[in-house]
């Protein structure tokens, strides 16, 4: 029985023993007494054990909001016009690659470590480490280098940003009229990259200042025509 019914119970004796009570039966009130008596204390006894559950903590149930409204992307800023114009870049004009000592300067920027260190779409400019970790500001007009400032021709580091935006060397060579071909390990320079002294091999372009200044020679064959 649960300890609900027993209370109900005792309840129920205790009237019994006060009829008896009542009626002059001394002996049946006092049976009744004990019966109530051991109800109460087996009651007493049952809620003292019952497992005690925790209060119902009522939960907040969040209001519902009305969703967000996507918020539109703000627009890429328009790049600035420094981007290659066919067969030249920037503002320079095709012919100032040809200059004495554009060779050079480009011949580092194909080969010499220089890093793009970070690059603006917006404004063109970039931030390009030298070879001894120099870092400088550089766009397809200038650099903040010391041989831009002193000669105000286009440096290696510009001709590296240059070929990182998509300027082809065909463009480069196909401004000056110096041009040579030579194989690695060739000791010759040749003006015909169709020359046989080539012997189909990987071969590379400089001109002819860049090639002498490396100890090649002409090739009697195609450089004598």
């Amino acid at each position: 029985m649960k300890g609900k019914g027993l209370f109900i119970a005792c309840g129920v004796v205790c009237v019994m023993a006060l009829a008896c009570l009542i009626g002059g039966d001394y002996s049946a009130f006092g049976g009744a007494l004990i019966v109530a008596a051991v109800l109460l204390a087996a009651a007493l006894l049952k809620r003292r054990r019952a497992p005690q559950t925790p209060a119902q903590v009522p939960v907040a149930v969040p209001c519902e909001t009305a969703a967000a409204e996507p918020v539109p992307a703000a627009p890429a800023p328009a790049a600035v016009a420094h981007d290659l114009d066919g067969p030249s870049f920037g503002s320079w004009d095709v012919s100032i690659h040809g200059a004495d000592g554009q060779d050079l300067r480009f011949d580092r920027a194909m080969f010499q470590n220089i890093v793009i260190r970070s690059y603006d779409p917006a404004a063109g400019s970039a931030e390009i480490l030298g070879t001894r970790g120099e870092s400088y500001e550089t766009t397809l007009d200038t650099c903040t280098c010391e041989d831009f400032q002193r000669r105000g021709l286009p440096c290696k580091h510009i001709y590296k940003l240059a070929l990182a935006r998509g300027y082809s060397p065909d463009a480069f060579y196909a401004a000056r009229s110096d041009v040579v071909w030579y194989a690695d390990g060739c000791r010759v320079y040749h003006s015909d990259p169709n020359c046989r002294g080539l012997r189909k091999r990987y071969s590379r372009r400089t001109t002819v200042a860049l090639a002498e200044y490396q100890g090649l020679r002409p090739c009697k064959t195609c450089c004598n025509k």
